[in-house]
């Protein structure tokens, strides 16, 4: 998981000591003091001791004042991301490749021009290329792809070595001999271990543990149904399907279809060999049917069930809380809500979501608003044309 980073600006030592342990006692025991100027600290919280990976990877390439690096891990779909912003890292965490885009989307719109070095497949290239995308010219200063994987060529930095809290204090001369009682951690990223993030927004309904059994008797059928995957993992998800498929030499991806935990996804035949097909879905075991010059594939989704189940909640404040995430991303026409339905003291709400030429990485940003929602992601349906999803995504919003 990324470090919790925060800046104090500088006040009595006592002040500042004092406000540093309180936000340790949420953030993290391990911390690392960095002095940004005469009138500013940041502080990095982690709950296991170890070294920064972002801060190392910024030391290496000599303290850039904004760097984007990127490095695709092995025999993985996941990548290293480090974003450096004006001398403070922003980002130092694993993701999958397909999610990069998105991720970097916030940066595409600054005014600040960026040191960008990639290592392996990953999919931010110097120049546009077919699946692949590119930053804008004005805001590269340089674009490096390295031979060889960085990562395992590595050394940690002693002074990139997280503290216990009395010791980092002490190394400011803040520590005036209180202690923390108290230690709630948040896991950061460590070298010589894998970099995984959780990112969710604060969840404003009940779990079903809350809920009585009288309750949970007359609502089995809304509980199986959101037992059914993470919308934000099937999205992404489908967006990996889309681009491992898309990668056959030979072959474009017309249209992917997700109904009742299974895909289907056509291909059409553009100069490529159907051995390749063929090979493909032997090894990922796809059911596979032939057409004169069209694939199609059928397989099921990857992705368990629900961890967590939700209470019935109230139906309207769901939908104006969906509303207003939505149109965080989408223009008001794109948003389409169908009939709804009864199922025992359980309603739900049709959805459908448009989508009219938007970049893969679109479909991530539409699973993070969805999170932490009673959603249930029914079906989608999606052609792909030069790199551009159109279609449509149905879900269903359950309440009471």
């Amino acid at each position: 998981m990324q470090a919790y980073r925060e800046l104090f600006c500088e006040k009595k030592k006592s002040q500042l000591a004092k406000e540093i342990r309180f936000l340790s006692e949420q953030q993290g025991a391990y911390i690392r003091l960095f002095r940004r100027d005469q009138h500013q600290y940041e502080v990095v919280f982690s709950k296991e001791p170890g070294y920064l990976f972002g801060e190392t990877i910024w030391y290496f390439f000599d303290k850039p004042d904004n760097l984007i690096f990127c490095e695709a891990l092995p025999d993985s779909a996941q990548i290293l991301l480090v974003v450096v912003q004006l001398g403070s890292v922003s980002i130092d965490k694993q993701i999958l490749g397909a999610a990069l885009q998105s991720e970097l989307l916030p940066f595409m719109t600054s005014d600040l021009r960026y040191q960008i070095i990639i290592s392996g497949n990953v999919p931010l290239r110097e120049t546009a290329q077919f699946g692949t995308f590119c930053f804008p010219e004005n805001l590269v200063a340089s674009f490096l792809t390295l031979d060889e994987p960085l990562f395992p060529r590595l050394q940690p930095l002693k002074q990139l070595q997280l503290q216990p809290l009395s010791l980092a204090l002490e190394s400011e001369s803040l520590n005036f001999g209180f202690s923390s009682l108290v230690i709630l951690f948040v896991t950061i990223t460590v070298l010589g271990a894998g970099w995984w993030v959780l990112s969710s927004k604060p969840v404003a309904f009940s779990s079903v543990e809350e809920a009585s059994s009288s309750t949970l008797q007359s609502c089995r059928h809304y509980f199986k149904v959101l037992s059914t995957p993470e919308p934000k993992e099937q999205l992404l998800e489908m967006i990996h399907v889309l681009e491992t498929l898309y990668a056959l030499p030979g072959w474009r991806v017309s249209q992917l279809t997700y109904r009742q935990q299974h895909y289907q996804v056509d291909l059409i035949l553009e100069g490529g060999l159907l051995a390749e097909v063929v090979k493909r879905a032997r090894q990922q075991h796809y059911e596979l049917q032939l057409f004169n010059q069209q694939v199609r594939l059928r397989f099921p989704t990857t992705i368990p069930g629900h961890v967590k189940l939700w209470k019935v909640n109230a139906l309207d404040p769901l939908v104006t809380e969906l509303v207003d995430r939505l149109h965080r991303l989408l223009q008001q026409n794109a948003v389409h809500f169908g009939i709804t339905h009864r199922d025992g003291v359980a309603e739900k709400l049709s959805v459908i979501i448009s989508l009219e030429s938007v970049p893969p990485g679109m479909l991530d940003l539409l699973g993070r608003e969805l999170e932490g929602l009673p959603v249930q992601l029914v079906s989608a349906r999606l052609h792909f044309n030069s790199g551009l999803l159109s279609g449509h995504v149905q879900l269903s919003l359950w309440g009471k």
